[in-house]
């Protein structure tokens, strides 16, 4: 088992790959009263066309089975409920799908062994039949319905959908009504035996725990599962156009006040002398110190009555680009959307700014590993987005100039912009 320390600051991380390929990674905090553990497999929505275990040819799958698996999973042979076992057995348990990764997890304070051990039996027991996989499509039928009536959720998929021409990213996470019923029992198996072996998985432990006894726990279960040895998933890439799929469009909604979304498709290509890290390092500060809450572009708004809050800002990335959005409520929709693009053609970043951005970061990093779930959500991230951890993040953050983001900024391309607007409905208050 290797043991690995962050620099700067005093924590351990200890790491192992098992012989089946399961990357296993834990924070000791004895600090702590409780634990956090999460089993991730990397499969999300968008990996819905790829090779399947045992297969010659590239298939594609229904959108939005990802997040079908993920429920299923829950529906044992053994008729127990794992959320039931969970509970009796004195943690909360929950699971999710993300664009990219599907996680299983349990959070508490006793029973480590116990939980661990059910945790890493039951997503290893996969149970589909005809009659419970129709039964869970009336279920995401109803979950789909629920996301279609709330305004956020049709803004982000709406400018994702716009944004984009050919990646799946641009489909919604629990897929459509279409697309679900045509999920088959087969379906499910194809993509639990390609997607969810141990070699495409990762545990993530974090809290007060022995690393010694928690590594033979798992070593023990794991060994007692016969397991065959499966060459890496090929998933088909995706030549996504540099233009956004559609510039405009407007929706009516039952709202009360109007709902932007703008988007911006950054190409990557010119952006590749920066390290993954340092790059998106460079795009959280702008974002920060143009749209942050302590920005004069927020300040601003408020005076001119078009924020009440400040926007949210988010990012994505895919094969060859950096999706940037902007998401917010305001009673002058059109004003809005002007400003914001001529903040986006008008970086200007201070010293002071910059400099005080970079403390932000630091301390924000330092603070995280005070959160058992934050260090965890921090792990996988690192993993899922850059195959790697970055044990120096915070000599990396001391390492950036305002002269190098300046020749960041010179590079970026941000003229190929979608916006995605939700209008109240006339006769609406």
């Amino acid at each position: 088992m290797e043991k690995m320390k962050f620099s700067v600051i005093e924590e351990i991380l200890y790491y192992e790959k098992l012989d089946n390929g399961l990357e296993v990674y834990m924070v000791p905090k004895r600090n702590k009263n409780n634990f956090y553990v999460t089993y991730t497999t990397k499969y999300g929505s968008i990996h819905n066309e790829f090779i399947p275990i045992k297969q010659e040819k590239y298939k594609k799958f229904p959108h939005g089975i990802a997040h079908f698996l993920e429920h299923k999973m829950f529906e044992q042979e053994s008729g127990i409920d794992p959320f039931t076992f969970f509970s009796r057995s004195g943690t909360e348990a929950n699971a999710g799908t993300s664009y990219y990764y599907t996680t299983y997890l349990f959070e508490g304070s006793k029973n480590l062994k116990e939980n661990l051990e059910y945790l890493l039996d039951y997503v290893a027991s996969p149970y589909f039949t005809d009659e419970n996989v129709a039964k869970e499509k009336g279920i995401i039928e109803q979950e789909i319905k629920m996301y279609d009536d709330s305004p956020y959720w049709v803004l982000r998929d709406g400018l994702r959908a716009n944004m984009l021409s050919l990646h799946p990213l641009k489909e919604p996470i629990a897929g459509t009504i279409n697309s679900i019923n045509a999920i088959t029992k087969q379906d499910l198996y194809e993509c639990y035996n390609s997607f969810y072996h141990p070699s495409n998985m990762i545990l993530i432990i974090t809290g007060n725990f022995d690393e010694e006894e928690v590594i033979k726990i798992i070593k023990d279960n794991q060994e007692r599962k016969a397991i065959e040895k499966v060459a890496p998933i090929k998933i088909k890439k995706y030549d996504e156009p540099f233009k956004v799929a559609k510039e405009y469009e407007e929706k009516e909604m039952i709202v009360e006040i109007a709902k932007v979304a703008l988007g911006i498709k950054i190409p990557i290509e010119q952006l590749k002398k920066f390290e993954p890290k340092k790059r998106n390092l460079y795009l959280g500060i702008i974002g920060y110190v143009l749209f942050g809450r302590t920005s004069l572009f927020y300040e601003r708004m408020r005076e001119l009555e078009l924020l009440t809050m400040p926007l949210n800002v988010s990012e994505i990335q895919i094969d060859n680009y950096i999706l940037a959005m902007f998401t917010a409520e305001t009673s002058k929709p059109d004003e809005l959307i002007e400003e914001l693009k001529l903040q986006i053609k008008n970086i200007e970043i201070n010293k002071n700014d910059f400099n005080r951005i970079k403390k932000i970061f630091i301390s924000t990093f330092i603070a995280l590993f005070d959160n058992i779930v934050i260090i965890n959500d921090k792990l996988l991230d690192n993993i899922v987005n850059y195959n790697k951890i970055y044990f120096d993040e915070i000599d990396i953050i001391k390492s950036l100039s305002l002269e190098e983001l300046n020749e960041l900024i010179e590079l970026l391309d941000l003229s190929n912009i979608s916006t995605y607007l939700i209008k109240s409905k006339k006769g609406n208050a």
